[in-house]
């Protein structure tokens, strides 16, 4: 994965586990709009409009 490489998140998957822990994120790419899966933990910054409800935590 290159630096820099922008995505979206289209759909967290839970781990067999944990099911609130996410463990893959179907993701597409903003430049290229290519879809793929990729690990989660792979994701290492989210940015987030402030009136997301997820900005709240």
């Amino acid at each position: 994965m290159p630096n820099g490489w922008f995505i979206q998140v289209v759909y967290l998957e839970g781990s067999a586990r944990d099911h609130k822990a996410p463990s893959l994120a179907q993701v597409a790419d903003v430049d290229t709009g290519v879809i793929r899966w990729v690990n989660a933990d792979c994701i290492e910054q989210i940015l987030m409009p402030i009136t997301s409800e997820f900005a709240r935590v």
